[in-house]
C-alpha cells in the first residue's frame, strides 16, 4: 500500500468520530490529491460505468448520474488506488474528472458542443492601466493616420464575368458597400472628408448599353454620402488603360482604345445617374482621362461630350482639379506633362482661371 504524506494531513484534518473528509472541503485539490482521493475518485468512476453499460444508450439521458456520484462512499484506501493515483497525479484537479465526464456525455448526448466549465486558476485583477493606454494609443493613431482621409471605391458597373467581383462597386455589390460604410465606427466615418470613385470602363462585350435613373438602385451611393458626415468632395478618377488590352475568357474585354474610352463613358454615366443632386462638391482627376493628350480643342470636346463633366461645366464655368489619393510617381510624372493641356481645356472660355487642388 502506498501512502502519501498528504493522506496523512487529509486525515489529521477530520476530528476523531467524524467522517472523512470529501475531496471538494480539501483546501487545494489541485496540489494535494492523496491516494485516498484516487480511491473515491475510482468508486465513482466504477458506480458510472456499472451504470451506464447496464442500461440501453437511448436511455441514457434519463439516468441519475449525479446521483450515482453522490451515493459512492468515501473510504481510506480502496484496492488498486495507487494506480489511479499515478495515473491522473499530473492533472490539475483531477478528483472533478466524474463531474466533467457527466456534463460532457449529457452534451454529447443532446449533440451540442462541450464547454469546459471546470478551469480553476486566479483571477488576474483588471488593468485599466493597459486599457487606457490602449484607447489613448488608438485615437493617437487614428488621428495621425485617418484625419482628413479619403474613402475610395473602384466602380465597375457589370463584372458579370469578372473574378473579382466582390473587390468592386457593381451593380451586385451597393449594398454590400452600403453595409460596410454602416459598419465603420462613427469615429472613423467622420474623418473621411473626400470620397474617390475611381472609373473602371464597362467590358465592350457587356449587355449594357445605357442605364435608366429610374431603373437604377439610387439609393446606395448616396446612402454612403450620408453616412459621412464630414464628408466635402467626391472625386472622380479615371482607370489607366492597359498596355495591353485585356483578355478575358479567351475574349477582349475592350478589342480597341475606343471600346475602353466607350466603357469608360458608361460607368460615368451609371456613377451620375446615382450621385446626389445637391451633395458634395464634385473634383475630377484627369490623369488618365484619355491615353494621348496633344490639343486643348479637341480634349474639351471630348470633355463636353460627358454629361457629368458638361453639366459640371455648365454650373460651375470649369472643372474642378485635384489628385487621387492613389497616384503613383508614373501618375504625378504624366501629370506634369500634360498639366497645362488639360488645365486649358477645362477652364471658363471667359477667362483663363481654373481650379487646381
Amino acid at each position: 500500500m502506498i501512502v502519501t504524506i498528504d493522506d496523512y494531513r487529509g486525515t489529521s484534518i477530520a476530528k476523531p468520530g467524524s467522517r472523512h473528509l470529501r475531496d471538494e472541503e480539501l483546501i487545494d485539490d489541485g496540489s494535494k490529491f492523496t491516494v485516498a482521493n484516487a480511491g473515491d475518485l475510482m468508486l465513482k468512476l466504477q458506480a458510472l460505468h456499472r451504470l451506464l453499460i447496464h442500461a440501453p444508450v437511448e436511455h441514457h439521458s434519463r439516468l441519475p448520474l449525479d446521483d450515482i456520484l453522490k451515493a459512492a462512499p468515501p473510504r481510506t484506501y480502496v484496492d488498486g488506488s495507487e494506480n489511479v493515483y499515478f495515473a491522473v497525479k499530473g492533472l490539475s484537479w483531477p478528483s472533478k474528472i466524474p463531474e466533467a465526464f457527466i456534463e460532457a456525455y449529457r452534451d454529447v448526448l443532446q449533440s451540442r458542443p462541450f464547454t469546459n466549465k471546470y478551469i480553476y486558476k486566479p483571477r488576474s485583477p483588471v488593468r485599466l492601466d493597459i486599457m487606457r493606454v490602449s484607447k489613448a494609443l488608438h485615437k493617437e493613431t487614428a488621428d495621425r493616420f485617418f484625419n482628413g482621409s479619403t474613402l475610395y471605391i473602384e466602380a465597375y458597373p457589370d463584372l458579370r464575368r469578372g473574378v473579382w467581383i466582390q473587390s468592386y462597386f457593381t451593380r451586385t455589390t451597393t449594398i454590400e458597400y452600403v453595409a460596410r460604410v454602416m459598419r465603420m465606427s462613427h469615429a472613423a466615418k467622420s474623418r473621411v472628408v473626400q470620397l474617390e470613385l475611381r472609373i473602371f470602363p464597362e467590358d465592350a462585350a457587356s449587355p449594357i448599353n445605357s442605364f435608366h435613373a429610374e431603373q437604377l438602385d439610387t439609393s446606395s451611393l448616396r446612402r454612403i454620402c450620408t453616412e459621412l458626415p464630414n464628408l466635402k468632395t467626391i472625386l472622380i478618377s479615371f482607370e489607366k488603360i492597359p498596355n495591353r488590352l485585356c483578355l478575358l475568357d479567351g475574349r477582349a474585354r475592350w478589342p480597341n482604345q475606343a471600346s475602353f474610352y466607350s466603357g469608360q463613358r458608361l460607368t460615368l454615366a451609371w456613377i451620375h445617374a446615382q450621385l446626389p443632386r445637391e451633395g458634395p462638391r464634385i473634383v475630377w482627376d484627369m490623369t488618365h482621362f484619355r491615353h494621348s493628350i496633344d490639343d486643348p480643342a479637341l480634349l474639351r470636346k471630348e470633355v463636353l461630350s460627358q454629361p457629368m463633366m458638361k453639366e459640371s461645366i455648365a454650373s460651375d464655368g470649369a472643372l474642378d482639379l485635384a489628385r487621387s489619393a492613389n497616384a503613383t510617381q508614373e501618375d504625378s510624372q504624366r501629370w506634369s506633362e500634360i498639366r497645362y493641356i488639360v488645365s486649358e481645356a477645362v477652364a471658363p472660355r471667359r477667362s483663363n482661371i481654373f481650379s487646381l487642388g
